[in-house]
This record gives C-alpha cells, structure tokens and sequence, in this order.
C-alpha cells in the first residue's frame, strides 16, 4: 500500500519535473505531489466495495433471470420503500419504470440535481433496509 503511494509520486515526480520553475520550491512541490498521492489513494480505497462473495457463494447463486430471486428482491424492495417519503418512492418507482433523470426532474418540477440528490439517498435508505432485511431472513435460493 505505501509502496505504491510511494511509486506513485516517484512516476509524477519524473513525468513532471519539467514543469518545477524554480529549484527551491522542489520541497514544497514535492510535499504537494505526495499529498495529493496519498490523498488519492485513500478515496480509492474508500471507494471500492467492502468484502466480495466467495467461490462457493457465487456457484450457489441464480442465475439473474430467476424468477424465484427476482421476486424476492423485489419483495425486499417493497417492504423498503415505505422507509422512503413519498416524494422519493416516486422518484424510484419512475426509475424503475425506465424514465430518464431529465423526464422525472420535468416531471416532479425539480432540477436534475435534486433529482440525482434525491436518487442518492433513497439508495442509501433502499441499501440498509435491504441488507437488514437480508440479514434477518436470508433469501430462500441462499444456500
């Protein structure tokens, strides 16, 4: 992990030293370029999904066209979205139905923004509702 923090500045540092204007601000620059590496390296890390399913987990589950698995997952989803307000279910339910961010935002008379802000946290509360569920009462095609 470090090591390739470390790498990381040194290909920056050689790809960009032409661009070092004057001498005695190496230091400084140096610092910048190890911070921002370090930084980067963080978000990345904070960003990729925690834990993966194993082998066997993954020979267990259905295929995606399962009938039986789509419907749990949609039941799951249902027993979620009353967590949502009203104004947010809608939103899920119009994505669901395929509408596009630019026709819900016309639609409920917000900006795209708000629609995307709005998109987010419902997948947020749709997201720990549905793993606490799943928790509870694993799926029956779960072995």
């Amino acid at each position: 992990m470090v090591e390739d923090v470390v790498q990381m500045v040194m290909i920056k540092l050689c790809r960009r030293i032409s661009r070092l204007r004057e001498p005695i601000t190496f230091e400084p620059w140096l610092f910048t370029l190890a911070r921002n590496a370090a930084l980067d390296s963080r978000r990345r890390i904070r960003c990729r999904p925690m834990g993966g399913a194993s082998e066997e987990q993954l020979a267990n589950m259905p295929a995606s066209d399962s009938t039986m698995a789509v419907r749990e997952i949609l039941e799951a989803l249902e027993s979620a979205l009353p967590q949502l307000a009203p104004a947010d279910r809608e939103i899920v339910g119009m994505i669901v139905g395929g509408a596009s961010y630019r026709a819900i935002a016309d639609k409920m008379h917000l900006s795209l923004g708000a629609v995307k802000i709005r998109l987010n946290r419902a997948r947020k509360i749709l997201r720990q509702c549905m793993s606490v569920s799943h928790e509870i009462a694993r799926p029956r095609w779960v072995a």
